[in-house]
């Protein structure tokens, strides 16, 4: 057997890594200077190769507690500009440019495109129709007799558990209480206002210190014990689409419509509006056949990574808040286009927007005081009407390879 020479192992060389499973990183829930020096020479050591560009940034460790623990470093994503976008919403009203965060070309010149067709068109609604975040904990019993005791036990002590809820936040508080039967287990889904906080961990300890009185009273008062509680049962939907949630929101649930106008489609995207219609029914068809819930989806993933990551949104909340649906009808004057995004989980005011350069991108888009969770969820929603169209277009009209060909590699 001939092996090349280039690709032989000295035996006596060092591993390029140095691990096992009983290593930990050092100090990880530090946030102090020293404490990150002492995880970086660990890294050195174990790995056997020095950290330079992910310790080039200007993050302050000391600014990290309740970000991210393990700190070594920053990666940096391009920052690109879309728009600009014409925007006629509740809360965001004016022309907007958006940041990018994204290593995929063409997103943000598609984005950007299709926004001049939205302007050409008199810009883009948007209104938040309801904004609210879950969680839903489990308790188990013996029948259905117990559960439904248990229920109506909870529903004569609303007022009390609200109470015990909303003293874990100066900011949110518990709006109501759902509850359903899964054979001998009761979930009961508790919905919050967060203000402009997403609010998942808000809305957790909250729940939770409600559901310690629960714990402590019901059984105390009634007699039924309950045989087990989880503050999660899954019936919030947490980071995973569901269509309950599709349907009400875990989130903000926004809604959008431009009428693209006919010349604009044709000048602009170089397409006309029967190709146009040809890909949405195609996209329709295609989008049922492939099983994907809430019909005609392009692409809108994109634009919420992309803005998720410059503004230090939850990356994990992408695949319930790129959930969408999409109305379209042709007319002889052009195309009206309505999408609504019932789960786009926003906010302002956490732990990652203290970092310097995603608070910088919620500056770029005004979002800041009041209200601007919900702002930012407008706003994110008309980019992606922008970049969907867009897309829809290249697709409809051919391009779409091209594009990628020549801006995209």
């Amino acid at each position: 057997m001939n092996i090349k020479e280039d690709v032989l192992i000295d035996a006596n060389a060092k591993p390029w890594h140095d691990i096992s499973v009983l290593d930990r990183v050092p100090k990880g829930n530090s946030h102090n200077p020293i404490a990150l020096e002492k995880r970086i020479e660990w890294f050195n050591e174990k790995f056997n190769f020095e950290l330079n560009a992910l310790r080039t940034h200007p993050i302050d460790p000391k600014r990290l507690r309740g970000v991210i623990e393990n700190f070594i470093g920053a990666v940096h994503i391009p920052i690109g500009l879309a728009g600009p976008l014409q925007i006629n919403g509740e809360l965001a009203n004016g022309v907007f440019f958006a940041p990018f965060a994204t290593v995929e070309g063409v997103i943000t010149l598609s984005a950007s495109r299709g926004a001049r067709v939205i302007n050409e068109s008199g810009g883009i609604r948007a209104k938040v129709f309801k904004r609210q975040m879950l969680r839903a904990p489990v308790f188990k019993f013996f029948n259905l007799d117990e559960c439904e005791a248990f229920i109506e036990w909870v529903k004569r002590n609303y007022t009390t558990i609200e109470t015990e809820c909303n003293k874990l936040s100066r900011h949110g508080y518990l709006m109501s209480i759902t509850e359903m039967i899964i054979g001998n287990e009761v979930h009961l889904k508790f919905a919050y206002a967060t203000g402009d906080a997403a609010g998942q961990n808000m809305v957790t300890v909250m729940t939770d210190n409600g559901c310690i009185w629960i714990r402590e009273e019901f059984e105390k008062q009634t007699g039924i014990p309950i045989r087990f509680y989880s503050v999660e049962g899954n019936l919030a939907g947490d980071k995973k689409f569901n269509y309950s949630n599709f349907n009400d929101a875990r989130g903000a649930r926004v809604f959008t419509e431009v009428f693209l106008k006919k010349e604009a489609i044709e000048d602009i995207f170089d397409c006309s509006i029967e190709k146009f219609m040809y890909e949405v029914n195609a996209g329709n068809a295609g989008n049922l056949a492939a099983g994907s819930p809430g019909g005609l989806s392009v692409n809108s993933a994109n634009v919420m990574a992309a803005m998720y990551a410059a503004t230090g949104q939850d990356l994990g909340c992408l695949y319930e808040s790129s959930a969408q649906q999409i109305y379209c009808e042709a007319t002889p004057e052009g195309v009206y286009w309505s999408a609504t995004y019932p789960c786009i989980v926003t906010g302002t005011v956490s732990g990652a927007q203290r970092l310097p350069g995603q608070n910088e991108c919620l500056e770029i888009l005004g979002c800041t005081g009041e209200r601007s969770a919900e702002k930012l969820a407008e706003i994110i929603a008309c980019f992606c009407v922008a970049l969907d169209i867009s897309t829809l277009a290249s697709v409809a009209n051919d391009t779409f390879s091209s594009a990628h060909r020549i801006f995209g590699r």
